[in-house]
């Protein structure tokens, strides 16, 4: 599993390498908040986001393929 915080829009992102998918949380709050669910490259097993766009970046290392996600990607 890999983690990452994007601090401008108080989101974490989260892999869940088992399943190949990508969860997002808002956690402006007291508790986090689901804001996106996603499907992901196999094996996401790092993850970094862009604070100034917004873009994720999901690595995998089942195939040593990156999936670039904007904010335009999630609606």
């Amino acid at each position: 599993y890999g983690m990452a915080v994007d601090p401008v829009r108080r989101q974490l992102w989260i892999t869940l390498t088992a399943t190949n998918r990508v969860v997002g949380f808002d956690i402006s709050g007291a508790e986090p908040r689901p804001v996106a669910d996603f499907a992901s490259v196999r094996q996401p097993n790092s993850i970094a986001v862009d604070p100034e766009s917004g873009t994720i970046y999901v690595a995998g290392t089942a195939d040593g393929v990156l999936q670039i996600v904007t904010a335009d990607d999630l609606g």
